[in-house]
């Protein structure tokens, strides 16, 4: 069996453990249908590329031992809490840290190290597998592989797609979230090939959501050939990278507020507030529980704390692998990585290090890489999520998210007011040619964007949780089959009545903003 990569998430923890970093700076502290106008053409082969932790991973991959690797490289839940149970003291600092009782700094970090210790997540430091694990990669479509499609269902708009191209014609490339962008999408181009040759196309349509969208990107740089690509759909790609990516600067932040809000709006969006009481009692609990250690945060984000927690803890989990860093924006990438290696979090030497500074080049081309691939007649659609806080952990938590990704960077660099906030009503903004790309709500312009014209706003869905059979699901199905004559403003409209600036109610019904 062929090697590439990723694991399911459930739903109910899609945005826990989407970006890892967050998931270990919180375990460390504890403390419609559409109208039809349909694009007049046989279905191509539609290749979908999954996002971070996408996918199921295997070690002792194509032999009789072959086993499933678990979730993350961490074990699973259960795994750790029999971890933390099996040390008392470290159960007493847990309890006596939410009751206002802050245990030694460095001894509860040197317990909390312990407990992730001996992961085979991390990668060596050329950004390669220590362990055989990877995925299995398939030639065939989806129609012919129910095990991979109940795996990929956390993305339910994919049966949406299937129902519009025909589940014969979907394909799913998978990768080792973990490696080099540049890196997978390489796989991604050869990919494409084999499937171009299988199926005798001479063209195929890609999607790619969240880091799958980076992928795409990658391979847009590397390899885009232009006759090749039919449509490009890029759903809340992390192609410009992730502002969570701040702790890698250093940017240990917490906000009481910030969290509970934070919560409170998961509450709200996440299947259509089916577990909003849930998570209701544990927007009280965080919010109790962070004022009660905010001395032993503070304690947390100070030296020498501060570094025990970086090298003992996250080094060793994460410091090889490349992704992580390739997540950083653009233009605090330098500031970023002079720090890790200031800190001997990454040596400068080594092989991810240069993988990282290769793909920062690659980012640096996605804008002109996207005008080029649609000036070349290449349908693109862009779509970045937007209406919630950001994740409580960095100064930068109060811009506009999906939840997980910027929503300026999943645009492509629309200009977002932070959360909660608006844009100034500027004459630029409001009058002349520019002022159809301001929201009605005024809270993005999206004149800034690398593709004005081919991108769509979408408030009140949480990342990439489109659900199948609803207004929200048929539109991004739709523009990723290609269902529409052109994926522009215009088009879509004319076809939809659907504007740039979308809203989704609770069952993901859209309407104009």
């Amino acid at each position: 069996m062929t090697q590439v990569n990723g694991r399911p998430l459930g739903r109910a923890a899609k945005v826990a453990v989407s970006v890892l970093l967050a998931m270990i700076m919180v375990f460390s502290v504890m403390g419609t249908g559409l109208a039809a106008q349909a694009k007049s053409k046989q279905h191509i082969p539609v290749i979908y590329v999954h996002g971070l932790n996408g996918i199921k991973m295997y070690e002792n991959i194509g032999t009789k031992d072959e086993k499933e690797w678990e979730n993350l490289g961490l074990g699973s839940l259960t795994d750790i809490l029999g971890k933390v149970l099996k040390d008392p003291t470290l159960v007493t600092d847990l309890f006596g840290t939410a009751t206002g009782v802050h245990p030694d700094t460095q001894k509860f970090i040197a317990k909390v190290a312990k407990v992730v210790k001996g992961n085979d997540m991390n990668l060596d430091s050329n950004g390669k597998p220590k362990r055989d694990v990877g995925t299995h990669l398939y030639y065939t479509p989806s129609s012919e592989h129910n095990q991979l499609y109940d795996e990929l269902l956390d993305q339910k708009f994919i049966i949406t797609m299937q129902q519009k191209a025909g589940a014969e014609n979907i394909y799913f490339y998978t990768y080792d979230w973990r490696l080099d962008l540049n890196e997978i999408g390489d796989g991604l181009d050869a990919y494409i090939d084999a499937i171009k040759k299988r199926t005798g196309a001479k063209k195929v349509d890609l999607i790619g959501e969240s880091e799958g969208g980076a992928v795409l990107a990658a391979y847009l740089d590397r390899h885009g050939k232009d006759k090749e690509i039919d449509h490009l759909t890029f759903l809340n790609a992390a192609f410009a990278g992730v502002d969570v990516t701040a702790l890698y600067n250093g940017d240990l932040t917490s906000d009481v507020d910030d969290a509970g809000l934070f919560l409170y709006r998961l509450g709200q969006a996440f299947e259509g507030g089916k577990f909003n009481e849930v998570i209701a009692i544990a927007a009280v609990l965080t919010n109790f529980l962070l004022r009660n250690v905010s001395d032993g945060w503070n304690n947390l984000n100070a030296e020498p704390a501060k570094k025990q927690l970086y090298d003992t803890v996250l080094k060793p989990l994460i410091g090889n692998i490349p992704v992580l860093y390739e997540f950083i924006p653009y233009e605090d990438f330098d500031e970023y990585m002079a720090h890790v290696v200031e800190t001997g979090f990454l040596k400068k030497n080594s092989g991810v290090y240069k993988k990282v500074q290769a793909y920062h080049k690659t980012m640096g081309r996605l804008t002109q890489n996207l005008k080029n691939a649609e000036q070349n007649g290449i349908d693109v659609a862009v779509l970045a999520n937007y209406g919630f806080p950001g994740l409580p952990l960095t100064s930068k938590s109060k811009g506009m998210t999906d939840l997980l990704i910027d929503t300026k960077y999943a645009s492509a660099y629309a200009t977002c007011a932070d959360y909660g906030k608006t844009l100034k009503a500027t004459k630029a903004r409001t009058t002349g040619a520019k002022a159809k790309y301001f929201s009605p709500d005024k809270s993005i312009d999206a004149s800034t964007c690398a593709l004005p014209e081919d991108t769509w706003f979408v408030k009140n869905i949480n990342h990439t949780l489109y659900n199948e059979n609803t207004g929200a699901g048929d539109f991004v199905a739709a523009l990723a089959v290609g269902e529409y004559c052109t994926n522009d403003l215009t088009c879509v409209k004319e076809a939809t009545g659907y504007s740039q600036f979308l809203y989704a109610d609770r069952l993901q019904n859209l309407q104009n903003t």
